[in-house]
C-alpha cells in the first residue's frame, strides 16, 4: 500500500496497530479519560479477536466488517441480553476510528467501515425526569431509612444527586476536600461542589471537571453528614 503522508509502503497487523493507536490515543492526556480509553480498549480488542490480531490491516474490506456489524448484533452483553444498537454503534465508531487513522497515516487505501451501508439504528427517546415532589419523596424516604438503620447514608448520596445533577461514578467518588461549604459559585448561595479527577474515579469528559452550587438544602445535609463522619 502506498503510504498517503509519507509516500512509501506501510503495512501492519491488525493486533501491531491496535497497540499502536491505543499509545496515540493515550498520549492526547487530558484530552481523553482513563475510563474512556479502557472503553475504547475493551472495543477494539473485541475486534481483533473477531478478525484475528495478525490480519494484515489491508486485508479487511468492507464485507468483513459487515460480518463483524452481525455479529454484534449477536453479541451478549454480559447481563442476559444482547448489545444496545446504541453499543453496536459505539464498537463499529473505535474500528472505524482506528481505521481511519490508518488511512490516514497510509497503512490501507480506504476506510472500510465508512463502506458499511446497514448500520446500527438508535431510538432516541425523551429524557425521563423525576417531578419536584417525586424528588422530595424519595429524599424523605431514604432520610427514614436512614434513620432506621445506624451508619447507613442514602439520604445524603441520593440528595447530592439531585441537587448536583453529578452522575452516580462522580457523585461516589467525591472527596471530603472537594465540598467547600464557604465558596460562593452562584450570588446568594454560599457553598460549592467540584467535581474532578481523583484517586477513586475519573471523568467522562474533559469538560466534565465543574464547580456547582451547594444550594441550602444540600448545604444542610452534607454538614451535617460530613461533621458525623470525619
Amino acid at each position: 500500500v502506498t503510504g498517503i503522508v509519507t509516500g512509501r509502503e506501510k503495512s501492519s497487523t491488525l493486533g501491531d496497530y491496535t497497540e499502536e493507536h491505543l499509545e496515540t490515543k493515550a498520549s492526547l492526556g487530558k484530552k481523553l479519560s482513563a475510563s474512556h480509553l479502557n472503553d475504547l480498549a475493551k472495543r477494539l480488542e473485541v475486534a481483533a479477536k473477531f478478525f484475528g490480531p495478525a490480519t494484515p490491516l489491508d486485508n479487511i474490506d468492507g464485507e468483513d466488517v459487515r460480518k463483524y456489524y452481525a455479529h454484534l448484533t449477536q453479541r451478549d452483553n454480559g447481563r442476559g441480553s444482547l448489545l444496545s444498537p446504541a453499543t453496536q454503534r459505539a464498537y463499529l465508531s473505535a474500528l472505524g476510528g482506528m481505521l481511519e487513522q490508518a488511512h490516514r497515516e497510509g497503512y490501507i487505501d480506504s476506510n472500510p467501515v465508512h463502506n458499511l451501508t446497514v448500520r446500527p439504528v438508535v431510538e432516541h427517546a425523551e429524557a425521563q425526569y423525576y417531578e419536584p415532589n417525586e424528588v422530595w419523596s424519595i429524599l424523605e424516604a431514604a432520610h427514614q431509612y436512614d434513620q432506621a438503620r445506624p451508619g447507613s447514608f442514602l439520604h445524603p448520596i441520593l440528595s447530592t444527586l439531585a441537587y448536583t445533577g453529578g452522575r452516580k461514578t462522580e457523585v461516589l467518588g467525591l472527596l471530603v476536600d472537594e465540598v467547600d461549604f464557604d465558596s460562593v459559585v452562584v450570588d446568594g448561595v454560599v457553598g460549592s461542589i467540584r467535581f474532578r479527577p481523583n484517586r477513586w474515579r475519573g471523568l467522562k469528559t474533559r469538560v466534565s471537571e465543574r464547580t456547582v452550587p451547594m444550594w441550602p438544602e444540600l448545604r444542610n445535609t452534607l454538614r451535617d453528614f460530613i461533621g458525623i463522619r470525619t
